[in-house]
């Protein structure tokens, strides 16, 4: 075997088991330990340029040649850097959308898609620490995701295998139309079959949420995933004049809300909830101006602190907004009459609890 096919085998052989015995390669290649070197030196520096370091360790068998990462902020190997792990951790033990078990087991998968092993014992205890931190107190949400075999209110098919027809259902193309079936269940637990066109899928609030035209209504809704027990294909090609564009940049209600449109909503919001008002409706705002404390228009959310405040006028459903504007307490003070007079009643009947 010649010198470059011997380089080669030991480069893919370092990549994929992520350490050689000197000796092994020396018996495999027919070869004097002089060329072994030579050839790991050769691989040091094909391996370097991707942010790899090979390792020399000692045991008793005899050198043993070790793939390590030389610095994870800094190497382009191609895999999730140690920060990127650490971020993604945080979010899904913060999102509760996962069972505890399918969190942990997420979260082993995505430490091989980082090469862990490779990195020293102190960044190991690092990432080891942060999981176990993040999960110790963990609290899945009443209905989360199970991607197990079972379907938890009784589906024939997997919540794996459900999100991912779905995926495939809303990403096959990039501006047309699938037509699905699918059982949804109630929160009042009952069953029914929807013919639906989806358009995206989406994470809010814990909650993992397919958006989708309704094909009997026309109409825009959020159907929880966890609440799809079973997806099929109808083979229906929809109107052609439909576009997802036509509604990706439209506010979406949920389920349980029966208004027939959304409906243009003025409210004031007072620091420090700005920047929650802005994060809030930024997918339906249109138009909003910053003031400061004394009334004056300002271009940046740090001038609005202190006592500054938010004009914002949107386009949404007003009886899911209520219950932010509600949360928000004397920090928002709604100007349109009519949700007005709506809110209005609501703290009526919450001020009655409490006589």
């Amino acid at each position: 075997m010649g010198k470059a096919d011997r380089i080669i085998q030991i480069y893919f052989k370092l990549i994929s088991e992520h350490s050689a015995m000197k000796r092994q390669l020396e018996k495999d290649f027919e070869t004097d330990r002089r060329s072994i070197e030579r050839d790991i030196n050769e691989v040091k520096d094909m391996l370097s340029s991707r942010g790899y370091i090979i390792r020399h360790e000692r045991t008793e068998d005899g050198v043993r040649y070790k793939l390590a990462i030389a610095d994870q902020t800094k190497a382009d190997t191609g895999f999730l850097s140690e920060p990127q792990l650490l971020m993604i951790i945080g979010i899904l033990a913060s999102s509760r959308m996962l069972q505890e078990k399918e969190a942990r087991d997420l979260i082993r998968s995505l430490e091989k898609v980082a090469q862990v092993d490779l990195l020293s014992k102190e960044q190991k205890n690092i990432i080891r620490q942060a999981e176990n931190s993040s999960l110790e107190h963990y609290k899945a949400i009443e209905s989360s995701l199970s991607l197990s075999d079972d379907s938890p209110l009784g589906g024939k098919e997997s919540t794996f295998d459900v999100l991912y027809q779905l995926y495939q259902a809303v990403y096959f193309s990039k501006d047309r139309f699938k037509i699905i079936r699918i059982s949804y269940v109630h929160n009042s637990g009952k069953e029914e079959d929807i013919r639906v066109m989806p358009f995206s899928i989406v994470f809010d609030n814990h909650y993992l949420y397919m958006r989708a035209v309704s094909c009997d209504t026309g109409r825009p809704w959020n159907y929880r995933v966890d609440r799809i027990i079973h997806v099929e294909q109808t083979g229906e090609n929809p109107d052609s004049s439909i576009k997802k564009s036509d509604y990706t940049s439209r506010p979406v209600a949920k389920m349980m809300f029966e208004e027939e449109n959304p409906v243009t909503i003025r409210f004031r919001c007072h620091h420090p909830a700005v920047s929650a008002a802005l994060d809030e409706f930024s997918d339906c705002c249109t138009e909003y101006r910053l003031h400061d404390a004394d009334g004056n228009q300002v271009s940046t959310i740090e001038e609005t602190r202190p006592g500054g405040y938010v004009d914002m006028t949107i386009r949404n459903y007003s009886q899911g907004c209520m219950f932010w504007f509600l949360s928000q307490g004397d920090k928002v003070e709604v100007l349109t009459e009519s949700v007005r007079k709506d809110i209005r009643e609501k703290l009526k009947e919450a001020l009655k609890r409490y006589e």
